[in-house]
């Protein structure tokens, strides 16, 4: 049940049933299907530069925590933890190798070609 206002000089209406033609969009599967293969190609490319760019595996760690749970939601419904593993335990992995890759480089590569302040 609602209040529609229709506009300037018209009074309000009470209606009953949905407030909005589409409250809701269904999920399609071709998009997340394309989602996840962008996500496994960006999880290998991540992990082949992770020695020369740190931040790449660190930054697709990040967003495949942030996508990982509403694509299983969708895809398995209420069976979602044993199928959240696996991007989890991706994830967890991409971002320890990002750490080691810039814990054992030299400090002048992490300033990206920048020269050092002068005193």
């Amino acid at each position: 049940m609602g209040l529609v206002h229709n506009g300037p000089g018209q009074h309000p209406a009470v209606v009953s049933g949905r407030l909005y033609p589409w409250p809701e969009l269904t999920e399609s599967h071709t998009l997340i299907t394309a989602l996840g293969i962008a996500l496994l190609v960006a999880v290998v490319l991540s992990w082949r530069a992770a020695r020369e760019h740190p931040e790449a595996p660190l930054g697709t760690a990040l967003v495949l925590v942030s996508v990982a749970h509403p694509v299983a939601w969708v895809v398995h419904g209420y069976a979602v933890w044993p199928h959240i593993v696996i991007p989890l335990g991706v994830a967890l992995a991409l971002m320890l190798r990002g750490a080691r890759a810039a814990i054992e480089s030299p400090p002048h590569d992490l300033r990206q070609g920048r020269r050092p302040r002068e005193a």
